[in-house]
């Protein structure tokens, strides 16, 4: 048997002499794979006479197996905490998929592994893990849905990878009876070595001037950690791409290259009145004055590129004015490289640099967007083009960094979408790619595999597949579609087999921002998921993502309907229905049965010809054919272009959020077609109290961001009310108060229902009330008016108020 330790000890030596990484998966029960790593974690913690530097392991372990300061590290990944490991660097890094496999964690961590480095997966053996209730399946299953009675289609997939790369890139250790490895050459001499050769073996990695990297000792929650900044300090040669200048701050000819350009940008001059004003000027006055736009895959360095390059510009120039950077993102986490790696080169002291989420830099006054001198947008593809758009108007200069693809769910639409806009609209644009990787080579093993087996990235050369999927005999062909498309419902277990879920989950990536690994288990995984596909010579030009929501019974889910519309509840995985019940209090609402569109994408070269209406079409016809859906729905950030596309479906609006996404400036709106009688009659009366609701609070102030579209939807959609209307409106205002002022639904949420009873109350001494629900005013400015501690404590005040309004109401009714 060998042991662990040596086995990886060897296996590092090897990695590092090909200069590559690898997977090691480390198979057994818990108990068995953690006495293997033990000893490792405790050799890196190991302070040694002879001054051999640690090694930096990142353990994701269960909690009880590090120290008592790592409870904190229990499910970091499950809540993407582990993005603060972004960045940073490691040796090796062992992840536990016993406490949930994350797709999302694993293939963005692997990113933090060092060349020569090795990410050890401890997993159940082959038939264990397929049976294995996978605490993260948790998240994406719905509340209807026995765990123990999904298909692990995914990590199926991912065994598939594991095996096809099996000694290369992928190797296995079992923890009970060792490892037969035939390429690592291990015989029983290398198993006899001693424990402080094997320690040295490990831990000591030299530069290639045979000094060990400078380190620092930060062996808090039980890892030696070492920053990113201290690797670069060292400037080890060993992992600077072999075409990289010596003397360059950069490690790959992308980045300097990419850091000329930044250079450029911040050299040009202001457009001002004086050179607009030059006969022999090319400017377009309508345009805006200087972006870079730098696209790269994870792992290439662009957000240190960022902030070295802005920093050393301000330093050569000695500027010691006021230079003010804003950086923005849809998280704070994603940034902190760039903004480290700015202030530690910094030499001047009047430049400043601050994060602002996208919301705050567009509701800020004009004073503050006049002086922002350079606006920094990372991961600009996790935005709506809107929004970007919006905020690179702010300033005159502007650089936008994007991944391609990857953790941040960012896809290659973002270039068919916003890229041509971007181009048009500025009047010095360029763009940058950044290719060649910074801690690892290029054609990297690890790199690979995680594409192939977790974000099902085809390869360049790879051509779409050509696999016909055929019929079955439960009629998973449907129709038949103009000039020979086929409509097709496709199983998560054909789309493997026949290799096309990297058509199908390319396409959603390339379409929509936030399609992410998760989103693919998710897919492949979740019963209530199906997907569609539109192919056209065998080919797939569009396709959706259907999530199968609501269906409860009455008698027996009666009393969670009502915890729901009181705000005391919220089951997973019924999105839709959910939202009609917490947000607008519809009683029958989770009685029905939605199929809502959470994805719906179209080849970018095959946009706007009509493909995208057609799916939908077909997958109505499917849905009306088997009586078994009442509504097809959607729900999505309200943009004008995307709702025009909806309306021009026939779907109706029946809710529109007031609170914006801090990560895209866009408030959901959620609309619905129906498909039976029954439900068109509900639609009916959603729809007319949506466009009531929304007309009211645009009397008070509360859509003035979203005046546009909210103007394009009241003029499409408001009409004399349905049938019955009237009297269903007031059973459903007092149904709303009731919740408000007695248990825990939002007060935003109720703007129609209040204001309806004020219109009937002739005395109005809840003042309160008046102005919160009459007059508009804010919340912050509630709390300091009526002198409230916070936002928990105006609630409180606002239910209190609002349980006396309807008393004093139903007294008045009384006399």
């Amino acid at each position: 048997m060998t042991e662990f330790i040596d086995y990886i000890a060897q296996l590092k030596q090897k990695l590092s002499q090909q200069k590559q990484r690898g997977i090691v998966r480390l198979v057994g029960s818990v108990s068995q794979c953690y006495e293997c790593v033990y000893p490792l974690i405790e050799c890196s913690l190991d302070s040694s006479p002879q001054g051999i530097e640690h090694l930096k392991i990142i353990p994701f372990l269960e909690p009880e197996s590090l120290s008592a300061d790592s409870v904190l590290r229990k499910n970091e990944w499950r809540i993407k905490k582990f993005r603060k490991y972004l960045g940073q660097e490691c040796d090796i890094l062992i992840y536990d998929a016993y406490q949930g496999f994350n797709a999302d964690a694993v293939a963005a961590l692997s990113g933090v592994i060092k060349q020569g480095g090795v990410l050890i997966l401890i997993t159940p053996p082959d038939a264990k893990w397929l049976a294995f209730q996978d605490p993260e399946q948790s998240r994406f299953i719905s509340e209807k849905v026995n765990v123990s009675d999904i298909d692990n289609n995914f990590i199926s997939h991912l065994l598939s990878v594991f095996e096809n790369n099996s000694n290369n890139g992928v190797y296995l250790y079992n923890a009970d009876k060792g490892i037969a490895d035939d390429s690592l050459d291990l015989t029983s001499e290398n198993n006899s070595q001693k424990a402080s050769q094997r320690t040295s073996q490990i831990i000591q990695e030299p530069t290639s001037g045979g000094v060990p990297n400078s380190v620092t000792n930060d062996v808090s929650n039980g890892s030696a950690e070492v920053s990113f900044h201290e690797y670069e300090k060292s400037k080890s040669d060993t992992y600077k791409n072999d075409n990289a200048k010596k003397d360059s701050p950069y490690l790959t000819t992308d980045q300097d290259r990419v850091a000329i350009s930044i250079t450029d940008l911040l050299n040009t001059k202001p457009i001002n009145s004086e050179s607009l004003n030059k006969p022999d000027n090319d400017i377009d006055k309508s345009k805006l004055q200087d972006c870079l736009l730098i696209t790269a895959d994870r792992g290439r360095g662009k957000s240190s590129v960022i902030g070295i390059a802005v920093a050393q510009w301000l330093n050569q120039l000695s500027v010691d004015r006021p230079f003010n950077i804003v950086v923005t993102s849809s998280s704070l986490d994603s940034t902190g490289i760039l903004t480290e790696h700015f202030s530690r080169l910094l030499r001047v002291t009047n430049p400043t640099i601050k994060f602002c989420s996208p919301d705050h830099i567009i509701n800020q006054s004009e004073d503050f967007k006049n002086n922002i001198d350079l606006l920094i947008i990372d991961e600009a593809a996790s935005l709506p083009v809107t929004v970007v758009k919006e905020l690179v108007g702010l300033t005159g200069k502007a650089i936008l960094a994007t991944t391609i693809h990857g953790y941040e769910g960012t896809g290659r639409g973002f270039e068919y979408k916003l890229k041509p806009w971007l181009k048009d609209s500025f009047n010095n644009y360029k763009h940058e790619m950044l290719t060649q990787p910074v801690r690892w080579t290029e054609n990297d093993d690890l790199e690979r595999i995680v594409n192939q087996g977790i974000c099902f990235i085809k390869e360049e050369s790879s051509p779409i597949s050509n696999t016909v999927i055929q019929s079955q005999v439960n009629g998973a062909i449907v129709s038949g579609s103009a000039e020979q498309r086929t409509f097709i419902k496709l199983s998560a277990k054909q789309l493997l087999q026949t290799g096309q879920i990297a058509d199908v989950f390319g396409l959603l990536t390339e379409a929509h921002y936030q399609t992410s690994p998760n989103d693919l288990r998710a897919m492949l995984d979740n019963p209530d998921m199906e997907i569609f596909g539109l192919f056209e010579d065998n080919e797939l030009i569009a396709t959706a993502l259907i999530s199968l929501e609501g269906g409860f019974e009455p008698e027996l889910d009666g009393n969670l309907m009502g915890d729901i519309q009181k705000g005391i509840r919220r089951p997973r995985g019924h999105l839709f229905p959910q939202s009609l019940l917490a947000h607008c209090g519809y009683a029958n609402a989770g009685y029905f049965k939605y199929a809502r569109v959470v994805r719906i994408a179209v080849t970018p070269s095959m946009q706007s010809q009509g493909l995208g209406s057609e799916l939908l079409a077909n997958i109505k016809s499917y849905y009306e054919s088997s009586s078994a859906i009442d509504f097809l729905c959607t729900s999505f950030g309200f943009d004008i272009q995307v709702l025009n596309f909806w309306i021009n479906n026939a779907f109706s609006p029946v809710r529109l959020g007031l609170k914006a996404d801090t990560s895209t400036g866009l408030v959901s709106i959620f609309m619905a077609k129906a498909l039976n009688s029954d439900a068109e009659t509900s639609l009916e009366l959603w729809q007319q109290r949506c466009i009531e609701t929304i007309n009211t609070e645009l009397e008070t102030g509360q859509r003035k961001s979203q005046q546009d579209a909210v103007y394009l939807l009241i003029q499409a959609f408001e009409a004399s009310p349905p049938a019955g209307y009237s009297i269903w409106s007031k059973n459903q205002n007092w149904l709303d108060l009731n919740h408000l002022g007695s248990y825990h639904r939002s007060p935003d949420s109720c703007f129609f229902a209040v204001q309806s009873i004020f219109r009937e109350t002739l005395n109005k001494p809840f003042e309160l009330l008046e102005d919160k629900f009459l007059n508009g005013l804010s919340n912050k400015e509630l709390i300091v008016n009526y002198q409230c501690t916070g936002e928990k404590e105006l609630v409180k005040n606002i239910r209190n108020q609002m349980v006396k309004l309807l008393n004093t109401y139903v007294e008045g009714l009384k006399s």
